[in-house]
């Protein structure tokens, strides 16, 4: 279990659209960096805030949970840069389809790429 630093969780806090910053969600963001890193929390923020498209934020709460929990955001902060996709493109093979769809349609080339790869037809 990791000690968490409060500068950390602050700057961390800060990632988060201003909408979403609850008290709620810096439970999340707490509970996360128990047993993540920072640069893992702080990736997985980054990804959430480009792939989760609902404005509330207990919506946004559940869908940063989520990827924390199931590792959705894993090489996002390479591919979101141009860089090498192969950690992210891992992580999106073990993503559910539903969230390979949300995620395609919202412009995610990796995730459009699984469902190639699978077979499933994905629309805009």
């Amino acid at each position: 279990m990791n000690k968490i630093n409060e500068s950390d969780l602050h700057a961390l806090f800060e990632l988060l659209p201003e909408e979403c910053r609850q008290t709620s969600v810096k439970s999340v963001i707490k509970k996360a960096l128990k047993s993540h890193s920072v640069d893992y929390v702080r990736e997985t923020i980054l990804y959430s805030n480009t792939y989760s498209d609902d404005p509330r934020w207990q919506a946004y709460r559940f869908y940063l949970g989520e990827s924390i929990e199931k590792g959705w955001g894993k090489g996002f902060i390479d591919y979101a840069h141009g860089e090498s996709t192969d950690v992210f493109l891992h992580s999106r093979r073990q993503v559910s389809i539903p969230v390979l769809i949300h995620d395609s349609r919202r412009g995610c080339k990796i995730s459009q790429q699984v469902l190639t790869e699978r077979g499933i037809p994905w629309v805009r």
